[in-house]
């Protein structure tokens, strides 16, 4: 369906004639940004809240998931 937009849109073009707002490009957003939004918007949202409420964006977790040395172990 967009191909079908884009051939018209330069058809138009072609002829010389005026394009108006129905002939322009409609952007869409990529699947990327909806699936960041979807999962990282949440986690922004329950980290500033935190941040607020607590004064620690993990909620004065302490536990080893926090670490960073869980995930990497120093030799």
């Amino acid at each position: 369906m967009k191909v079908e937009k884009i051939k018209r849109r330069e058809e138009k073009i072609a002829r010389g004639e005026e394009l108006g707002p129905e002939a322009e490009l409609e952007k869409e957003p990529s699947a990327i940004l909806a699936i960041l939004r979807v999962f990282l918007m949440p986690i922004v949202i329950f980290m500033t809240l935190g941040w607020f409420i607590t004064g620690s964006i993990i909620w004065e977790y302490d536990g080893k998931w926090v670490r960073l040395s869980t995930y990497l172990p120093v030799r």
